[in-house]
């Protein structure tokens, strides 16, 4: 029986439709929206005050229709945030030179009420609060506050964020139990671990983080930028430093914040390389970009990454990349993990189902 070629390449398109079809079954149900699908352009193409410190008036298309509308968990309400922040400093700095002397600021404004509306339009159950470093005392009775404000919206992290000089030795590790027995806290917060190259000064306070088995939120990539003094620190350092630490407590579940990266084109894969060394290392996806994402979940798996919005305020960033200011919104990583080549499945582990685990909280 003659077969004509058009007939054949007829055939092989159906079959090749039909693979396709079978591999998205197996995969699971994705996100109907990918990149190309809708504007994916600088945001502040919508802003008048494009390079303006305040630029809270307009939003760009993806933050409003973009496929993170389409998540299941944002649908069903589901979400958890692993690491945010209900206040920050009134003003920003416009360069990331500057971003240090902006948080030294004494005036820190409480926007729990802003971040609370974006977690009910973004379909966040739960928010769990990190104090952010803004001046030398620390904002723990802050965050608690704002969770007595809202019962079953906030879990708060503990720690020694803010406390300068930083505890160390026993005194760091009487002010860790405290949090974790009288205030419920579920860890350590971002940045607010005991800052010290010596084991034994860490130890008592790891001893409390053992005795109690919660995890520590511990930022990995940082800004790379040029402080006060005029230093600079290559981002793979902080990841290196981060690796290091864990290597010292392999018994501790740690969480790489940021390991999206600032920079997540450049940082994003030392993050990967980190968590691709450790089985206790839990990914935080906080400014990270699709591929990142889906290198992460083929890597180690959707058990260990875990979705973080690092919010802070209501308005985008002033400083950073231009393209990626709007890093800290919780629509960011939302449409990145959407874009991900992962299942939903994979997803709801992401969203919510993992902080559950870590959070020792049924669903």
């Amino acid at each position: 029986m003659k077969t004509s070629r058009r007939q054949f390449l007829m055939a092989a398109g159906m079959v090749g439709a039909a693979a396709k079809m079978w591999r998205q079954e197996a995969r699971g149900a994705q996100a109907p929206q990918q990149r190309g699908d809708y504007h994916w352009g600088d945001p502040y193409e919508y802003l008048p005050q494009a390079r303006a410190a305040d630029h809270r008036e307009l939003l760009p298309p993806e933050a409003i229709r973009g496929p993170w509308r389409n998540l299941r968990a944002v649908q069903q309400g589901k979400v958890i945030d692993i690491g945010s922040h209900s206040s920050e400093t009134r003003t920003q700095s416009a360069t990331l030179a500057g971003v240090s002397s902006v948080r030294g600021q004494e005036e820190v404004v409480d926007f729990t009420e802003s971040l609370i509306e974006s977690m009910d339009r973004h379909g966040i159950a739960k928010a769990c609060l990190t104090p952010v470093s803004i001046n030398g005392r620390t904002q723990f009775p802050e965050i608690v506050r704002s969770q007595e404000r809202y019962p079953g919206r906030f879990e708060v992290w503990g720690g020694l964020r803010n406390l300068r000089p930083r505890p160390v030795g026993v005194e760091a590790a009487r002010i860790l139990r405290e949090q974790l027995t009288m205030h419920g806290a579920k860890g350590v917060g971002e940045g607010a671990f005991p800052r010290s190259d010596n084991p034994e000064d860490l130890r008592p306070f790891m001893e409390v983080v053992m005795e109690f088995d919660v995890p520590v939120l511990s930022d990995a990539g940082g800004w790379s930028q040029a402080g006060a003094s005029g230093s600079y620190s290559a981002g793979w350092r902080g990841f290196e430093r981060f690796g290091n630490l864990v290597a010292q407590w392999p018994g501790v579940t740690w969480v790489m914040c940021d390991s999206g990266g600032p920079f997540d084109y450049l940082d994003g894969f030392e993050a990967l390389r980190v968590a691709y060394s450790f089985e206790n290392v839990y990914m935080e996806l906080s400014k990270s970009t699709a591929p990142k994402i889906t290198e992460a979940v083929k890597g180690i798996g959707a058990e260990r990454v875990i979705y973080g919005s690092d919010w802070n305020r209501p308005e985008m960033k002033a400083y950073g990349p231009f393209h990626t200011r709007a890093c800290f919104q919780h629509w960011w990583v939302l449409n990145e993990i959407a874009m991900a080549d992962i299942t939903e499945e994979q997803r709801d582990m992401i969203l919510y189902k993992n902080a559950l685990r870590l959070l020792k909280q049924s669903n």
